[in-house]
């Protein structure tokens, strides 16, 4: 917010409201598309609400790594759906390398080795359409629960596991109720910086490349400082009682065999465009 206010010599100044005080996320990125609402940060999928194709963003273990993931981001399919989100919903994507550790599994009772490890196991998932067909995929069964009750429907026993990016693990506490925890680098998320498109032009030229530049900017500080902060989090988690287990290789390949059976599924349903599974697949 400093450096937009900063570069802008406080022509333009962003208040923040955290702690989702303006809503769900699908609130605000409705919000969004309707201009009353000016800005949002989030997940690089939650405009799927929307562009449901943004989905593709989530889905596990069709990224084989960080890198794999950053040739997706550099590709015409993700010009293509930011260019969708802007003339049809008139909502601009200022940058998308905010960038998050990889996703793990946490289970109450043991680790996520392969899908023997997953069948049928009740498992946390957000209201999105992808995260819930990610874990059909995977032969888990999905059970609806908001992101701030992880803690207790996992206390509670209403789900035996759920799936966190790594930075998100300790602050939320997860490896007191599901501490078996599996590097399952299944998603690489990242988030967004979003801006309603009647806010953008709102501005001068100079100050549309200002804000522009200073959410780049900030992307590069925020993974900084992720990175620099999880080192410490990996420690205090195993302190306090969290383990920690690679997935084993020919585990990840099993788990992508079952995903890869489900791609018609997925392309009917819309939540992937034809044919884009096989051209990711293929991105050096």
């Amino acid at each position: 917010m400093s450096l937009v206010e900063e570069r802008t010599q406080g022509r333009v100044r962003i208040a923040h409201y955290d702690t989702s005080q303006l809503g769900s996320g699908q609130q605000q990125i409705e919000a969004l598309a309707l201009g009353t609402q000016h800005v949002y940060f989030g997940s690089g999928s939650a405009v799927s609400i929307l562009v449901p194709a943004y989905g593709v963003i989530d889905i596990a273990f069709l990224f084989r790594d960080r890198e794999h993931f950053d040739a997706f981001l550099s590709s015409e399919m993700i010009e293509e759906l930011n260019d969708r989100l802007l003339s049809e919903f008139k909502i601009r994507v200022l940058a998308m390398n905010w960038f998050r550790k990889p996703r793990y599994l946490l289970h109450r009772e043991r680790f996520i080795r392969g899908p023997a490890d997953m069948k049928g196991a009740r498992a946390r998932a957000p209201n999105l359409p992808m995260f819930i067909a990610n874990w059909e995929n995977m032969g888990a069964v999905p059970v609806k629960v908001a992101f701030f009750e992880q803690y207790l429907a996992l206390s509670q026993n209403l789900v035996e596991m759920t799936e966190a990016s790594g930075d998100d693990i300790y602050p939320m506490k997860l490896h007191e109720v599901a501490p078996y925890i599996t590097e399952a680098d299944m998603m690489f998320p990242q988030a967004s910086a979003y801006i309603a498109e009647s806010a953008f032009r709102s501005l001068t030229l100079e100050d549309q490349e200002a804000v522009t530049a200073a959410a780049l900017e900030a992307g590069e500080l925020h993974t900084e400082l992720v990175n620099q902060r999880f080192a410490t989090e990996l420690e205090r988690i195993r302190e306090h009682g969290g383990q920690i287990a690679p997935m084993p290789p020919e585990g990840r390949e099993q788990f992508l065999e079952l995903v890869e059976r489900r791609v018609s599924a997925m392309e009917t349903a819309g939540l992937i465009p034809k044919g884009w599974f096989e051209r990711i697949r293929s991105l050096d």
